[in-house]
């Protein structure tokens, strides 16, 4: 069910969106109306390999004019990898199933695509959905969020969307289920870090690792 509505908004959104040729229901506009439900990544590692993709504007541009060559792309393992072209550049994306976050690689010839295991990655596209963000109802997780004076969750969302990067050394995308996502939020005088999952059709903080950590325990 939860599938469904994630897959409804994803196709609904991309005539919007990405101004392709063609039905919605195509292969090629499917796979790209799915992008808008997912957080987008650039490893540190990549970044100056793909220094033309800067903003989420470049990347809805790109994406747009590219097509998918499904030939050489993987399709059919758990970490789903599209090869995008256009007359100008190519990218790997590399999307993980049941997780918010796909990252983007430079394209080399005969190359072995995975997802990073280890570094941070800077976000460059983050869905814009309403309620993308749950914060789990725990104790700790409260404490926090009212020693850190936030808001409500989409509050919490707009700055994690403006100031965080994702870490790929403290995820874990080989999981079966509920892969953990890891993202990092640079405060005043610390590194504030998020445990999250994707649940439901939403990003879900599990935990949070702060300065108040010991003292909502």
């Amino acid at each position: 069910m939860y599938y469904g509505v994630g897959f409804v908004i994803g196709t609904a959104f991309v005539v919007l969106f990405f101004e392709n040729r063609g039905c919605s229901w195509l292969p090629q506009n499917r796979v790209k109306g799915s992008l808008l439900t997912k957080m987008i990544v650039v490893s540190e590692k990549n970044r100056s390999k793909l220094s033309w993709l800067k903003t989420e504007k470049d990347f809805i541009s790109f994406t747009n004019e590219a097509e998918v060559d499904f030939e050489r792309s993987q399709t059919h393992s758990d970490h789903k990898v599209y090869l995008f072209t256009s007359k100008k550049h190519k990218f790997y994306l590399v999307i993980p199933k049941d997780a918010f976050v796909g990252e983007v690689i430079p394209f080399l010839e005969k190359s072995k695509v995975s997802f990073s295991k280890e570094g941070l990655g800077e976000i460059i596209v983050s869905p814009t959905q309403k309620d993308f963000l749950f914060i789990q109802k725990k104790a700790e997780l409260s404490c926090q969020v009212k020693k850190l004076n936030w808001g409500n969750d989409e509050d919490v969302y707009k700055l994690i969307r403006t100031n965080s990067k994702f870490n790929f050394s403290k995820s874990n995308m080989e999981l079966k289920h509920q892969k953990v996502h890891t993202l990092e939020i640079a405060m005043d005088t610390s590194i504030l870090e998020l445990k999250t999952i994707w649940y439901k059709d939403k990003m879900n903080i599990i935990k949070m690792n702060s300065v108040y950590s010991k003292l909502c325990h």
